[in-house]
């Protein structure tokens, strides 16, 4: 694949779009954006004939991220995370059960290995998320049988080991190293946990008998999911050793100072200090976050009065549209900066999705979105 075939594949005349909320726009090419980290870096993917391929785009300059060794048709690498420094990491996968966790650094692609101590194509692994300092968490299978939550770094998988029983995943990881995920207990319910200095602790219910941990920031706060004791599934947040039910929906994202974004069957809410804040939408009946940032902006998907999807942007209580393509095909955003820079995807009548880039300007501006 070469960088024209990610960039202007199908590309005829341009499409201009005023942005909403004094966004600027650019089209980055044919892909699907996945994350873009404070440098203004995005992460994402393209399927290309029977394959699918990581995509980075680096302020005009597209890079396919390659393959781990010699793939055979329909192989499919997909980036889950990216830090600051640019590090990528996802799984690469074809056929059943053929999946590995790789770490991408400054053009390079790496296997991270497995649990069971081997370089091939079996042990299932699936690197989940990076931190800042470039440590790796997932999960793959481990000896004699399960599947184990792992940290890597510097060439070293570690098994972090269970709650007692044969099974565990992790999804986030800080700066500081501490990890969160699930694990099953010796009575193989499912309980959130988190991983500090070699240490598994089990950060308990909301009154039911399952718990899981999705998310982690700097300060070492965690949001997740758990069930009541009258079985509801909600939304928890666990702080200095304290879990607190903060309402009914699945936590998407964390900011930096306990604020938690969410879903829940087409409705979207913000907890921030305590207060459950529904967000609304542009003016139909269904909203999705995807992403937010330390300052609390949100982002995500919502349907507009006229029943279109549209890409939104959510800051202290107002949300606003941030467009379409001009033939009323669908947008998304799925990932915030600190920056304020936001990431997405818009899709053509034609059915081609391309990446898009939305940078604050000072004013509205009509600026090229896509090509169809």
């Amino acid at each position: 694949m070469t960088q024209h075939d990610l960039c202007t594949r199908g590309a005829t005349q341009p499409i201009v779009e005023t942005a909403s909320a004094s966004y600027e726009v650019a089209d980055l090419g044919s892909f699907h954006a996945v994350r873009i980290n404070d440098r203004g870096i995005v992460v994402g993917y393209a399927s290309i004939g029977n394959d699918v391929h990581g995509v980075l785009w680096d302020h005009d300059t597209t890079q396919d991220l390659g393959m781990l060794g010699n793939q055979p048709p329909g192989s499919a690498v997909f980036p889950l995370d990216m830090n600051e420094r640019g590090q990528i990491v996802g799984y690469n996968s074809y056929g059943f059960n053929h999946v590995r966790g790789f770490l991408w650094d400054r053009g390079v692609m790496q296997d991270l290995g497995d649990l069971q101590g081997n370089q091939n194509d079996f042990p299932s692994v699936i690197a989940n998320a990076i931190s800042q300092s470039g440590q790796v968490v997932g999960e793959s299978d481990a000896s004699p049988s399960g599947r184990h939550a792992f940290l890597w770094q510097d060439g070293t998988m570690t098994d972090l080991g269970t709650l007692g029983g044969f099974r565990s995943a992790a999804f986030g990881v800080n700066n500081r190293g501490q990890v969160v995920g699930w694990s099953l207990t010796s009575s193989r319910a499912q309980h959130a946990f988190l991983w500090d200095g070699g240490q598994m602790d089990d950060l308990g219910t909301i009154g039911g008998d399952a718990s899981i941990a999705l998310l982690i920031n700097e300060p070492g706060q965690v949001a997740g999911t758990g069930t009541t004791a009258a079985g509801e599934t909600r939304a928890f947040f666990w702080s200095s050793g304290v879990i607190q039910d903060i309402g009914p929906f699945t936590p998407v994202a964390i900011g930096g100072h306990g604020s938690v974004a969410g879903n829940d069957d087409g409705r979207a809410f913000v907890w921030i200090g305590g207060e459950l804040t529904p967000l609304g939408s542009l003016g139909g009946n269904w909203t999705v976050v995807s992403g937010m940032n330390n300052r609390g902006q949100v982002v995500g998907t919502s349907r507009t009065a006229a029943g279109e999807a549209h890409a939104f942007v959510w800051d202290d209580g107002v949300m606003s549209d941030l467009g379409a393509l001009a033939d009323a095909a669908a947008s998304s955003a799925v990932a915030i900066n600190n920056n304020g820079a936001i990431t997405g995807s818009t899709s053509a009548a034609s059915g081609e999705t391309r990446a898009l880039l939305w940078s604050k300007g000072s004013q509205p501006a009509e600026t090229v979105v896509a090509s169809k």
